[in-house]
């Protein structure tokens, strides 16, 4: 898209009818330590009404005594362990009853007025499909750190921004979302068919990409939710994780060059990731013990298959030179250049 994809607006006084039901999603799986403080977050919100949702994934913890607490404030729901994709469609297609959809994980806090925000945004230029904002780090005990993500955007203030070419900015990327400060109309995603359950990492990037097709994004800048680090999570940083977080990266950006949706230019852009995804994924590979299970074995062969004959050669000489080399020089106590 030509010119500037954002957009401000100057908030008007309007008058909306009712506001409606939003619901508030948490799937969890052995988080009692966490959720229950998660789940008073969600119970703050200025915005009414909301309902929240529970999802239990197979906890064999004493998650169902923390949300019994809450009594008929939270609804709660259990099934046999599934993975975190298939539970989190469950609660948006069979639980769900809200027009609008929020999703809090287990192990975050929102802030009081993050629905509250971002509805407001959504009413402001109804034309968006999605509304996000700002996120700021909290450590493992939920103290805040500071440390806030933001959304590159040009000419930022205090208003809330419509970026009219969501999914390039999504997929570029110029912005990156993080689920806990979003929200969504429950039509959109039943449109999209939910998330797609061949992710094990990135079925949130993709759904969001997806539903950018739809229309524009209306960022709001401001924290609305605190994520959590320092603790044992699906993010961890170790080198089996992070292999399966590249070949996330790699399933991703190779199901959107083959949409048909992206342009020449975005097309260019998503070989050029699937290269370096590549080259991420042999070197995590060639440090790991093991590859994990979650990785098929074609994989190599799938994403060279949408590159070019140059990008091909590139990897094959990083892949078959470089790092036996770099082992080499490795164990020699040497550093290869």
């Amino acid at each position: 898209m030509a010119g500037n994809i954002f957009r401000q607006r100057t908030p008007q006084s309007e008058q909306f009818m009712s506001n409606p039901l939003a619901s508030i999603i948490t799937c969890t799986h052995n988080r009692s330590a966490m959720l229950g403080q998660a789940v008073s977050s969600i119970l703050a919100q200025h915005y009414d009404p909301v309902e929240a949702i529970v999802v239990d994934d197979g906890s064999t913890d004493d998650t169902k005594t923390v949300i019994g607490a809450f009594g008929d404030k939270v609804r709660y729901y259990r099934h046999e362990n599934k993975g975190v994709i298939p539970t989190l469609n469950v609660a948006c297609r069979q639980l769900a009853r809200g027009v609008y959809i929020a999703i809090s994980d287990d192990d975050d806090l929102i802030a009081p007025d993050r629905i509250s925000r971002l509805h407001k945004a959504l009413r402001l230029f109804p034309q968006a499909v999605l509304a996000v904002g700002d996120v700021e780090m909290i450590d493992a005990s939920g103290a805040r750190t500071g440390k806030r993500i933001t959304l590159d955007v040009p000419g930022k203030g205090d208003k809330p921004i419509l970026i009219e070419d969501g999914y390039k900015a999504i997929m570029w990327p110029r912005i990156s979302l993080a689920t806990c400060a979003t929200l969504f109309r429950r039509a959109d995603g039943e449109r999209l068919g939910w998330f797609d359950e061949g992710f094990q990492r990135n079925a949130d990037t993709d759904f969001f990409a997806r539903l950018a097709q739809l229309g524009p994004l209306v960022y709001v800048p401001r924290v609305i939710a605190y994520y959590r680090r320092g603790h044992k999570s699906r993010w961890s940083d170790d080198a089996a994780n992070n292999l399966i977080c590249e070949y996330s990266n790699l399933m991703l950006f190779e199901k959107h060059l083959k949409s048909g949706y992206c342009g020449r230019e975005m097309a260019e852009r998503l070989r050029e990731r699937i290269f370096y995804a590549l080259k991420r994924t042999a070197y995590l590979a060639n440090l790991a013990v093991a590859m994990p299970a979650a990785i098929r074995g074609d994989y190599e062969r799938k994403g060279l298959s949408s590159l070019g004959m140059k990008r091909r050669l590139a990897y094959r000489w990083y892949r078959g030179v470089r790092l036996p080399l770099r082992s080499v020089f490795k164990k020699g106590g040497l550093t290869a250049k």
